[in-house]
């Protein structure tokens, strides 16, 4: 079984510089290594600050879920499907930032936070 790796921060990507991206985990990592990146999908938003144009930030995450979740479902992918998604968010907590926070959770159908 193979899980997703979603990262959301577009400032520390370790995708995809800029963006919100995922890539596909199929063996174990190193600490020491950085993962492979074969095949990532990315989606540009522009701004290492995702409140700077939180309407694109939200739409971007948006369609990564979507995105992954119909790769997710999509017939030969069934590893996929059972692995699940981590997530990595920005460091954003304050109060005025928690929508992004809340509008990712349900894009992504999240059932456990840690």
């Amino acid at each position: 079984i193979c899980l997703l790796y979603a990262d959301l921060d577009p400032a520390q990507n370790d995708i995809v510089p800029g963006c919100v991206a995922a890539v596909a985990i199929v063996q174990p990592i190193s600490i020491e290594d950085k993962f492979s990146l074969l095949a990532p999908l990315g989606y540009f938003v522009g701004e290492t600050d995702c409140t700077a144009n939180s309407e694109l930030y939200k739409q971007m995450c948006s369609n990564l879920a979507q995105t992954v979740s119909q790769r997710a479902m999509s017939p030969g992918n069934e590893e996929l499907k059972y692995g699940g998604v981590v997530i990595n968010t920005s460091g954003l907590v304050a109060e005025k930032h928690v929508d992004l926070l809340v509008e990712a959770i349900k894009d992504f159908d999240v059932d456990l936070l840690v």
